[in-house]
């Protein structure tokens, strides 16, 4: 498994997304733990898409797509969340989402050597 700090996350154009099942970056990569220590801030929540998350090809490979929130600016996100940094949401995301999303992601396992 990569080391945290080789891990990033990219914001991604949501249209492209929901019509096409595409990830197309609207940012550059940022680091997963300077993505993390910002959406674990008050005000922000975090969600596992449904079944249509799963990311197939690309950097983020196995991934998952995410949905932050921003209560504040009433802003919505979608972000490209490579297998990697799945375990990382863990205290963010709600665990009845977060076990749905284990299980959506097989690439874990390959990860972990299992």
């Amino acid at each position: 498994m990569k080391a945290n700090a080789d891990i990033t996350v990219a914001m991604i154009h949501p249209p492209t997304w929901e019509n096409d099942g595409e990830v197309f970056p609207v940012t550059d990569p940022i680091p997963v733990e300077e993505w993390l220590e910002k959406v674990s801030g008050p005000g922000w929540d975090l969600e596992a898409l449904p079944d249509d998350g799963l990311i197939a090809g690309g950097a983020f490979d196995g991934g998952h797509v995410i949905m932050v929130h921003n209560e504040e600016e009433d802003n919505t996100f979608l972000f490209a969340v490579p297998p990697e940094a799945i375990p990382l949401t863990q205290v963010l995301i709600p665990e009845d989402q977060y076990q749905a999303l284990l299980s959506r992601t097989p690439r874990l396992s390959t990860l972990a050597g299992r």
